[in-house]
């Protein structure tokens, strides 16, 4: 039996959200290119696809390009046009703005914790 927690992809997913959430739409493009593709790597190896994982999958190259298409838009600072939306790449807004809310979050979290670590013992340091 394949003993593992899907650590590598559900982080990769958080990562990547981290980073769409940070505006670094090429780092977030990857990073959910990585979560797909580890978690195709794991259907293989355990030998077996459920209909759940699969659309896992889909979840995350739908996303993967959706930051692609905001990274080459970004990259384009002479392109006048609307910015790409995250419905024409099949992804429910509501359900994004929640992941990216979350993400917000974690980063603020882990900012804290950073500060807080940092200014241990000297109240000097803000």
């Amino acid at each position: 039996m394949h003993a593992k927690n899907n650590e590598e992809y559900h982080g990769l997913e958080r990562y990547a959200w981290q980073y769409h959430a940070s505006v670094m739409y090429e780092e977030a493009y990857h990073h959910f290119l990585m979560a797909a593709a580890h978690r195709v790597d794991d259907a293989e190896l355990m030998g077996a696809q459920d209909a759940g994982h699969a659309e896992a999958v889909r979840f995350c190259v739908r996303h993967a390009l959706y930051n692609k298409a905001l990274a080459e838009h970004q990259a384009d600072s002479g392109r006048c046009g609307l910015w790409p939306k995250a419905g024409n790449f099949g992804i429910d807004s509501s359900k994004h703005d929640q992941r990216v809310e979350r993400a917000e979050s974690d980063l603020e979290a882990e900012r804290r914790r950073f500060a807080a670590e940092r200014t241990q013992g000297d109240p000097t340091l803000t």
